[in-house]
């Protein structure tokens, strides 16, 4: 029996190898299929998935969205890309329109909201509203899916655009006291009219304070069940103040339509809001100007009785560095749409050509926005310790992190002299790139927008390019040192517990030394929670090697993933690499016993012994003269104790953390973690024959005889 059980493993590892080839042969010739929004391959943007069955291939494409222009010319040309791929009978080419994954954290109404588009004006009366309301039909028309939320709680005036002041939100049957959108020509709209029906006119007046305003809005917003979305349109009201700020704080919005009109008021006030929306990280995505013109009946001659405008300069002011220019688009006045909206049919007719336009570029703008946004994190806190603001930066090409003193946060703002004991005692992020501190001298809700942030850091300090170089491998300098042997029966590793408080209750598990699947585990020095974005990392690749092909993933094939994703943080200037040295241990079939040691840089070579972390040198020493390749684990357990013996200043069984990887007979690996008594008394036998060896020593180096 077991003679007939070998050839079939080697028959499924090569079944397993052959999947492996024709997959990474369908994604290669992908690369050749440009998604025509983002003028990228469809590899690149990790739209597609790839799932093969036996001699049937299955490529699911996620367009993100239900209104991309070009879906179906995209699956067809990924068909045509895989026309002749060898080894496949047939070829199955599914669409989704799964969003970004951006609804973590949201109220259960938005959870399925894939974009946030805001409508603002700064100016009462531009036609901010109707705009909103025909761009929403517009996105409707294209295919997408689309909700209207009308933010101006003080006077909602969407309900009797559309006729519908008489509607009601019904409760929804999903319960949690959420309320079901009311929906008009494909569209779902919620507004305050629809729960107070008079209040669009002026026999009903909600008067608020700004406070309970912006609550308001955020109720209306999170209250709402609103579905699957693919654009939400935030129609805000004039001017900026609560509700603006309480709607980015609550979703994300991924860009703006800014309205106004040719008028030289508007325009003044217009750039405020443009302030407002740089602060809060929103992005403008189109300056549309209103009323622009009107044409004479008689003579069809364009006037423009409002002045000539200036649309383009308003968007060119709008786009930081790193942003494309917001489209322009001018709308003349239309004497049917003025009827319609007054008769509350705006919708009916088909949307004017600068509003179709308008929806084909939000679309566009949106989708390459939330493409460039999707690997992007940010994370801001106040590190007591050091008395410093941190910003935490991760994005797809790397990861940095910025210090700033309190004060000179505040100083940037203020005048006047800043307190020296100055802090904030709250710090969170709002809407994109935004940061809200309340300070301890009891200013509150102090917003600064990220860019400003960095900028000051920068200005500030001007660190060079090699401080983010510098503080990963002093980061690994200053760790605990660590060591791992190859034995003839498995691998050792052993490493120095991080030092904590006596008041803190000692952790249960090993803190030093992490499995990362059942034959592989690893050893760390350095920044521990760099450490463990690593290692799920490696979990998640040795988990869906083992699902996909059967076996687990080769252990220098893993060791070489974890690698790659620390080189990418090395790639770019001003990103700090990962401040993290890797000892992997590992078995596999195909090499037996294997020991590699990876850098911050992603560079990894296989070792027999070696030694990482503070003084690393001297462990080093201790392994050249007393390594053997004969030895097996428990010698190896030794060793490895002696050489913390001779790098830590104390060593006890309290302070380190000794493991052996192992495999017994049936081919089931070990993962064993030796218990603190354990530990104490191999520490025992390694003193007391280091004291021997000591003692041999000195009595050779003075002349007496040798020990018998």
């Amino acid at each position: 029996m077991r003679a007939a059980v070998a050839p079939l493993r080697r028959l499924a590892a090569r079944h397993h190898r052959c999947q492996s080839t024709v997959v990474e042969q369908a994604r290669a010739l992908l690369r050749g299929v440009e998604d025509p929004l983002l003028g990228r391959d469809v590899i690149t943007t990790d739209c597609v998935s790839i799932d093969q069955r036996d001699n049937n291939l299955r490529v699911t494409l996620d367009v993100r969205t239900a209104a991309h222009p070009h879906a179906h010319k995209i699956a067809e040309r990924c068909r045509d890309a895989l026309e002749h791929l060898r080894g496949v009978e047939e070829i199955t080419i599914s669409l989704q329109a799964n969003g970004f994954g951006r609804s973590i954290g949201r109220p259960a109404g938005l959870a399925s909201v894939r974009s946030a588009v805001a409508v603002a004006s700064c100016k009462g009366g531009v036609g901010k509203s109707t705009i909103c309301t025909q761009t929403a039909f517009a996105l409707a028309s294209k295919g997408a899916r689309v909700g209207v939320v009308d933010a101006d709680v003080h006077g909602p005036s969407i309900p009797t655009q559309l006729n519908l002041e008489g509607a009601t939100m019904e409760p929804s049957p999903a319960g949690g006291r959420l309320v079901l959108p009311v929906e008009h020509n494909g569209v779902r709209f919620a507004s305050f009219g629809f729960k107070r029906p008079h209040s669009s006119t002026d026999e009903g007046v909600i008067a608020m304070r700004g406070p309970v305003a912006g609550a308001a809005a955020r109720r209306l917003l999170n209250a709402t069940d609103w579905g699957e979305l693919d654009y939400l349109l935030v129609d805000l009201p004039p001017g900026i103040g609560d509700v603006t700020l309480a709607v980015a704080a609550e979703i994300a919005i991924d860009g703006a339509i800014v309205i106004t009109t040719p008028s030289k008021l508007a325009q003044a006030d217009v750039v405020k809001g443009l302030a407002l929306h740089r602060e809060l990280g929103i992005p403008t995505l189109a300056v549309v100007e209103n009323f622009a013109s009107v044409s004479c009946p008689e003579c069809g001659t364009s006037h423009r009785p409002l002045g000539v405008g200036h649309a383009a300069e308003l968007a060119a002011l709008s786009a930081s560095a790193d942003e494309d220019l917001p489209g322009v688009f001018i709308l003349p006045m239309d004497a049917a749409l003025a009827d319609a909206n007054e008769r509350g049919l705006v919708g009916e007719a088909p949307p004017h050509a600068s509003i179709d336009a308008l929806a084909s570029s939000i679309i566009r703008k949106v989708y390459a926005y939330q493409h460039a946004m999707v690997n992007r994190q940010l994370d801001v806190l106040y590190d007591k310790n050091v008395q410093r603001v941190v910003l935490r930066r991760f994005t797809e090409q790397g990861a940095a992190e910025t210090f700033l003193k309190p004060q000179d946060v505040v100083a940037a703002r203020r005048t006047g002299d800043v307190p020296a004991d100055l802090s904030p005692t709250r710090v969170a992020l709002v809407g994109n790139k935004s940061v809200v501190f309340d300070w301890s001298d009891r200013v509150r809700d102090d917003v600064y927008a990220v860019d400003d942030l960095l900028a000051l850091a920068e200005r500030l300090s001007s660190p060079g390019p090699g401080r983010a170089v510098e503080y990963a491998v002093e980061a690994i300098n200053n760790a605990g040192t660590a060591v791992g042997l190859l034995a003839t029966d498995g691998v050792v590793m052993a490493g120095e517990k991080q030092k904590v408080t006596k008041l803190l209750e000692p952790p249960k598990s090993s803190e030093k030394i992490y499995k990362l699947d059942d034959h592989a585990a690893t050893v760390v020095a350095g920044l521990t929670a760099d450490a463990n974005i690593l290692i799920n990392a490696a979990r998640v690749a040795a988990g869906r090697y083992k699902y996909q092909y059967g076996e687990p993933m080769p252990v220098e094939q893993l060791v070489s993933k974890v690698c790659d994703h620390k080189q990418l943080y090395t790639q770019y200037g001003g990103q700090r690499p990962f401040g993290v040295k890797f000892l992997f241990a590992g078995y596999d079939s195909h090499h037996g016993y294997q020991l590699y040691l990876s850098d911050p840089s992603g560079n990894y070579s296989g070792w027999r012994a070696t030694c990482m972390g503070q003084n690393a040198n001297s462990g080093q020493g201790v392994l050249k003269a007393e390594y053997e390749e004969t030895m097996d684990s428990d010698a190896c357990v030794k060793l490895a104790l002696k050489v913390l013996n001779k790098t830590m200043e104390s060593l006890s069984a309290e302070n380190i953390d000794l493991f052996a990887l192992k495999r017994k007979d049936d081919g089931t690996m070990i993962h064993e973690v030796y218990a603190n008594d354990v530990v104490a008394a191999l520490l025992e036998e390694v003193k007391a024959e280091q004291e021997a060896a000591d003692a041999e020593k000195e009595r050779l180096a003075s002349g007496g005889p040798a020990a018998k």
